[in-house]
């Protein structure tokens, strides 16, 4: 692993972390700065968002409908075991499990899969296809579609060991 790839990894997981403080903040504003301008967003393979503002649009429209903002009600997303792979200089994939505590304490879990494309010097989202794999039954985030379990290997599989192997690392 070079440097170039470990500021690439940097980079991803940096906007990784603006979605989810700007999200948690209901911030929604500050997603201008994490989606493409042509990026979708994928919810459960069953809703998807086409263009920027259509996602800053519809995410919004969401939180206010479960009372982002009310007296109470809080959340916070914890990202962990993020695998991130640099394909080239200009596009990467990743895959980010996460779990979510809200006033109800762990409220729900599920995963990102990511495709990232540089613009200038910043990673952007250009596909997140997020899949919400479980929640408790008074999660008022249960307004999303029907939970998916992504347990499929293949669609896990994002090339992680291809890029090392190329890298001369393992």
């Amino acid at each position: 692993m070079d440097l170039e790839m470990l500021v690439a990894r940097e980079g991803i997981r940096y906007t990784a972390s603006i979605y989810n403080q700007a999200v948690d903040r209901g911030a929604y504003e500050d997603l201008a700065v994490v989606f493409a301008e042509d990026s979708e967003m994928i919810i459960s393979d069953s809703i998807s968002f086409k263009g920027r503002q259509v996602i800053i649009d519809s995410l919004s429209a969401g939180a206010k409908k479960r009372g982002v903002g009310k007296p109470g009600n809080f959340q916070r997303h914890s990202l962990g075991n993020s695998m991130i792979n640099v394909l080239d200089a200009n596009s990467a994939k990743a895959v980010h499990f996460i779990m979510v505590m809200t006033e109800l304490g762990f409220d729900h879990s599920g995963i990102y899969i990511d495709d990232f494309v540089k613009v200038g010097a910043r990673w952007l989202i250009k596909t997140r296809r997020a899949n919400m794999e479980w929640a408790r039954p008074e999660s008022r985030f249960n307004a999303f579609p029907s939970h998916k379990h992504v347990s499929d290997s293949v669609a896990l599989d994002l090339g992680f060991l291809d890029t090392e192997r190329r890298c001369g690392v393992v």
